[in-house]
């Protein structure tokens, strides 16, 4: 059996990638941005974000 990995800190580093490569592409990028980049509700992100 494999040993199941913490989705969440992965996923906050990945959405923090995106936040860095848009600002230095000179994009104004909001939660809801993110949210459909990355196929994900806005819910599930603002949670992701806090934790």
């Amino acid at each position: 059996m494999t040993k199941k990995e913490p989705v969440a800190p992965a996923f906050g580093a990945f959405l923090s990638k995106c936040q860095k490569e848009q600002l230095v592409n000179g994009r104004h990028l909001t939660n809801e941005t993110i949210a459909q980049a990355t196929m994900m509700s806005t819910r599930t992100y603002n949670l992701l974000k806090k934790g």
